[in-house]
Parts: structure tokens; C-alpha cells; sequence
């Protein structure tokens, strides 16, 4: 049984779709059709039933599917261990990230992955916590950092990093010359907020319910897509946002921006690392996580 046909069957299972795992797998979707046919001759069974634009397995795929991950996984094992004996890594390892972590963290860890392992490629996807833990979980990348953990069962995450929010107004605000407001008064004032799905929008959504309030309590002004986004609306003084202090520590120190501390708000946080629960990571993927030294990093994740 063909390796690489394998391969292309456990992408189209994992990805529920013909075009999308064309794209994953760098291959025309006419081509990725041609190995699932043949396949399905060698097996003598059909294997997917085309709904709409996806298609859904058959009995015979999820039977042949666990098969498929484990000589896949055998192969990477060989591969592996030829590669250790010449202490190489190669290839390409795909990573996810969110905002905090893929522009302001992991770079410096790319940099020195590069150094490390010249042959191997490491492309960086960014979108929100919700988007890589997507990303992750239909295998499009192998491992994922976000600025929040998520009720998933189909993922592992593990702490990563320590991260602190603040509530951040621009320099002329009112709240700048208090410095400290009580919990009641975060409805006073215009209020930025990230994205549904965003890290920080979920980690502070749980911060204001440790006071009893809800986001629907504060005074939304804007939902911005990005970090950056929300920091040019603070400067601009659009409003109050709360945002990871690595973004807004210049601003700080220069005085554009000012911190307001809220009493009895605890705007503390994690990173976490994310992978697919029972799959592997590549020889690249686990170099990363030892580099990055995340909690519970090991072989198997």
C-alpha cells in the first residue's frame, strides 16, 4: 500500500473536504481525486460519500483511518530516527499562533530554530485562539500557541508562557490622572474590545466575571481584529481597552499610553501550546517545544 496515497486519504479525513486538502497537501485537487480512486480500487471499498462541497467517511474509511495514522506515524518514526543519526531536522513544520504570541513571542524562537536547523522551513499562520485551535484539530497546522485554553477534548494544551493584561487609556483620558477606579465605573467610559474568538476577549470576559460583570456591561464602542488595531484606537482615544502588556509597554513608558488599575481585577493569563490529542509531532515540532520549554512538552502529545 502507497505511503503518499495513504497520506492524502488521512488528509481528506481530517479535513472533510477534496479543495482544502488539495491546498494542504500541495496538490491539485484532479491529482488528490486520482489517489483516492486507486485507493478505494486496492481496498475495494468506498470510502467517502460527497455532501454538498465536503464528504463525509465511510465505515471503511474510520476503520482504515486508524490504520493509516499509525503507518504514517511509523514512517515519521523512520524517517526520525535516520535523520538523528545524522543529528538533522528538515522539512517544513506549520505553527499557529495568535496575536500576542506570533508577534510579539515566537518570533525570537523561529529565529533561533533557523540557527539550530537551516534545512527545516517553519511557516507561521496568525489568526485568533478560536482559528488556531481550528487550524490544529483539521491538522492544517501541527502545533498552535494561543492567549487562551479552550473546552476541547480533541486538543492538548499546555501552559506555555505567564502573561499579564492591563487596562490601558490613552495619556489625556480621565482615568489617567486617577490611576485606580472601582469595578463599577469600567461602564463609564467608551470600551474597545477584541474580536469574538480572540484570546484576550475571552480572558477578559473571565477577569470581569471574577467581579460579577459581563462584556454586555460594558460600553462597546469598537470590536478590532487585532492587537494592533485596538492600540491605535486607544491613541486615538476611541476608548478603555484591556490588552496584553507586552503590546502597550513603549506606549507606557512614553507616556501615550497610561495603566488604570481596577480594584479587585486580576488581569493575569496564560499561553498555551496546542496540538491534535493522539498524534504525533514531527521531528521539527518537537525541537520547537523543547525550545520553547513549554509545561507537559514531550514526545507524544
Amino acid at each position: 500500500m502507497d505511503l503518499h496515497r495513504l497520506a492524502v486519504f488521512a488528509k481528506i479525513y481530517e479535513l472533510r473536504s477534496l479543495s482544502r486538502s488539495a491546498e494542504a497537501v500541495y496538490l491539485s485537487q484532479p491529482t488528490i481525486s486520482g489517489h483516492l480512486r486507486k485507493l478505494e480500487e486496492e481496498v475495494g471499498a468506498k470510502l467517502f460519500d460527497r455532501l454538498g462541497r465536503g464528504v463525509a467517511p465511510t465505515k471503511a474509511a474510520e476503520v482504515l483511518y486508524g490504520y493509516a495514522r499509525r503507518l504514517l506515524a511509523l514512517r515519521d518514526e523512520a524517517v526520525e530516527a535516520v535523520a538523528a543519526m545524522e543529528n538533522r531536522v528538515r522539512g517544513q513544520l506549520m505553527v499557529g499562533a495568535s496575536t500576542i504570541p506570533g508577534n510579539y513571542l515566537l518570533p525570537g524562537f523561529l529565529s533561533q530554530m533557523r540557527a539550530l536547523y537551516p534545512e527545516l522551513k517553519v511557516c507561521l499562520r496568525l489568526s485568533d485562539t478560536t482559528g488556531v485551535a481550528d487550524l490544529v484539530e483539521t491538522g492544517e497546522v501541527e502545533l498552535g500557541l494561543t492567549g487562551a485554553r479552550l473546552e476541547n477534548r480533541r486538543l492538548n494544551q499546555s501552559t506555555c508562557w505567564k502573561d499579564e493584561m492591563v487596562l490601558a487609556v490613552a495619556g489625556d483620558h480621565p482615568w489617567a490622572r486617577e490611576g485606580v477606579i472601582d469595578k463599577e465605573r469600567l461602564g463609564e467610559s467608551p470600551f474597545i474590545l477584541r474580536e469574538p474568538g480572540s484570546g484576550t476577549r475571552i480572558s477578559t470576559a473571565r477577569a470581569l466575571a471574577g467581579l460579577g460583570l459581563k462584556l454586555s456591561d460594558l460600553k462597546v464602542a469598537a470590536e478590532l481584529g487585532s492587537t494592533e488595531a485596538v492600540r491605535q484606537g486607544l491613541l486615538a482615544n476611541l476608548g478603555a481597552s484591556i490588552l496584553s502588556r507586552i503590546a502597550v509597554e513603549e506606549d507606557f513608558a512614553a507616556g501615550r499610553l497610561a495603566e488604570v488599575e481596577v480594584q479587585g481585577l486580576s488581569l493575569s493569563r496564560e499561553f498555551f501550546l496546542i496540538t491534535r490529542s493522539g498524534r504525533s509531532l514531527s521531528p521539527g515540532g518537537r525541537k520547537l517545544v523543547r525550545l520553547i520549554n513549554c509545561e507537559d512538552g514531550h514526545d507524544r502529545v
